[in-house]
């Protein structure tokens, strides 16, 4: 029986839950005679619901459920992943993950009074992120397992052929004064930047940041504040992107073009 490890929930599209899984088959097992289907409850021990259709283990890992949305920060979501044999219909489930639980009260009022603090005094940025998976762009040799052509313009430095794939607008603590520096000393030296953001949308490595002026910032760690069971905050390191790099002509959104001007 083929195994399903690492289930997570890619929480960064504003719109959908996104599931991603690995496939193990340590025996060696026939592929095609196995079908994967994604079951979810808004409980983590409670009833789970088929939501997908049947879908192929040896050609895709990733499921996106578009049935429910997150615009409710907090709706609750838990999935497994279901393996099917055909040819015994002997079954298994794997998981659950699911996202954090609804805040308790007393961090609910540190989340509120964090968002509210950043749509006052906080600055507009738009975040970008690249698919975790897909085709690949040429500059990647699959043997080597990396980028081997710098600064590609096809990709922008993401090494999938796609590039930068979903973009989010929120706000961040960047103050003008720390950011708005010429990109001349940029050229030739690495720049870190600490920012402090509410909690959502989570943000992970990889994540192109974009300021009205359009400064960019790759992260390149987050650590997200989890006082009790969910992130109330999340405290962010990035590296500046240098007017050489590739990052540096990912498009923006027109509205986001607009919202700067």
């Amino acid at each position: 029986m083929i195994k399903i490890e690492n289930i997570s929930i890619d929480p960064f599209d504003p719109n959908n839950f996104i599931l991603n899984w690995d496939v193990f088959n340590r025996r060696n097992e026939d592929l095609d005679d196995f079908y994967i289907e994604v079951w979810r409850s808004k409980q983590r021990t409670g009833d789970y619901k088929k939501v997908s259709v049947k879908i192929d283990p040896s050609g895709n890992s990733t499921y996106v459920d578009k049935s429910t949305s997150k615009l409710n920060y907090w709706v609750m979501a838990f999935y497994k992943v279901k393996v099917v044999r055909k040819s015994d219909k002997k079954e298994r489930f794997f998981g659950p993950a699911g996202l954090d639980s609804e805040p308790l009260p007393q961090d609910r009022a540190i989340i509120e009074r964090n968002r509210k603090e950043l749509f006052h005094f906080g600055r507009n940025v738009l975040v970008l992120s690249s698919p975790m998976e897909g085709l690949r762009c040429s500059c990647f040799n699959h043997k080597l397992g990396h980028v081997t052509v710098p600064n590609c313009k096809k990709c922008h430095g993401t090494s999938f052929l796609k590039g930068f794939t979903t973009h989010f607008f929120t706000k961040m603590d960047l103050p003008p004064e720390e950011i708005s520096q010429p990109f001349a000393n940029a050229e030739e030296q690495k720049v870190i930047k600490d920012i402090w953001t509410a909690d959502f949308p989570i943000l992970r490595p990889g994540h192109l940041i974009i300021t009205e002026q359009n400064d960019r910032f790759i992260v390149s760690n987050v650590r997200p504040v989890i006082p009790h069971n969910a992130t109330i905050e999340q405290r962010v390191t990035c590296v500046r992107v240098k007017l050489t790099d590739p990052e540096m002509h990912a498009p923006v959104p027109e509205n986001f073009k607009k919202l700067a001007l």
